[in-house]
């Protein structure tokens, strides 16, 4: 997986969370003030459903992301291969630890 699909990806989990938790309130909110509204029992019927499956899907969404903590680990690989490219140019230019051992031979 390359830097961009990794942070795409993280985005588009932030965004999927986002939406669920925006669905989630909208669907509260209908919920709540359904005795205002005349809706037919079809309609009362999907947005009870709805109440119960949005909050345990968007609570299943977020609990796999914490749990994974994909970008915290993308970061870390992402740090240490800047630290070894650093040190290949630091060995390669005689620079830092390495200047002492040119100038000792």
């Amino acid at each position: 997986m390359n830097k961009f699909s990794a942070l795409t990806s993280g985005t588009d989990r932030f965004v999927t969370n986002t939406l669920l938790g925006l669905a989630t309130a909208a669907m509260s909110t209908i919920y709540a003030n359904a005795s205002n509204i005349n809706m037919s029992e079809d309609i009362q019927s999907i947005t009870n459903t709805f109440i119960i499956l949005l909050p345990i899907l968007s609570a299943l969404c977020v609990s796999i992301l914490t749990t994974q903590r994909f970008n915290e680990k993308w970061k870390i690989c992402d740090m240490g291969a800047s630290m070894i490219v650093s040190e290949i140019y630091n060995f390669r230019a005689g620079t830092d630890v390495y200047m002492a051992k040119i100038a000792g031979r």
